[in-house]
């Protein structure tokens, strides 16, 4: 972590935003979610990439030890670890396809998963309740039922009661998957 925090800033805050996707993200990711082009991306975290914290691979970065990826998670403040995890949610729903959501389905309700308390407004409740509910199908199918049941019951926890009335359908298939 001393190390790291001898980058210059913009390749520390570029670093933490990827250790907020995890392991590492291909260009395609952190250009959404940083709204930096690709150039630009690759120019910033070339000093991370020389001092041996991350490497190329492919079309992406990667961490070069799990213990930098922690190391760079910890360097974002506790409070600021969900809202980054929403905004990263809301980047990737925002400027993917409806058939690109889909794909990468678990990656975009991990972000929001680590990020509940900031998804406020009912109509964005809805919306992730509606990926949770496809993600927990997607699970179900693939035989994880311990992680459907989770991803159900997350997304039935976003609703309120008063859904019963205004998205019956949601919250019903949410509730009939749940069983």
């Amino acid at each position: 972590a001393s190390k790291l925090i001898r980058l210059p800033h913009l390749t520390l805050e570029a670093v933490k935003l990827l250790a907020c996707l995890g392991s590492g993200a291909s260009l395609a990711t952190l250009n959404i979610v940083s709204g930096k082009a690709k150039r630009q991306i690759v120019a910033i975290l070339w000093e991370a990439v020389q001092a041996r914290f991350l490497l190329r691979v492919d079309d992406g970065f990667v961490f070069a030890h799990d213990r930098v990826q922690e190391a760079a998670y910890l360097l974002v403040t506790a409070t600021d670890r969900p809202v980054a995890h929403v905004q990263i949610g809301r980047a990737l729903m925002s400027n993917l396809t409806p058939a690109g959501v889909r794909e990468h389905i678990f990656e975009v309700i991990d972000q929001f998963g680590r990020g509940l308390g900031q998804v406020t407004s009912d109509g964005e409740r809805e919306q992730v309740a509606e990926l949770f509910l496809e993600a927990g199908i997607c699970a179900k199918t693939s035989v994880a039922y311990p992680s459907a049941l989770r991803y159900f019951r997350t997304g039935l926890g976003l609703l309120k009661p008063s859904h019963w009335e205004t998205r019956y359908d949601l919250i019903f298939a949410l509730e009939l998957q749940r069983a």
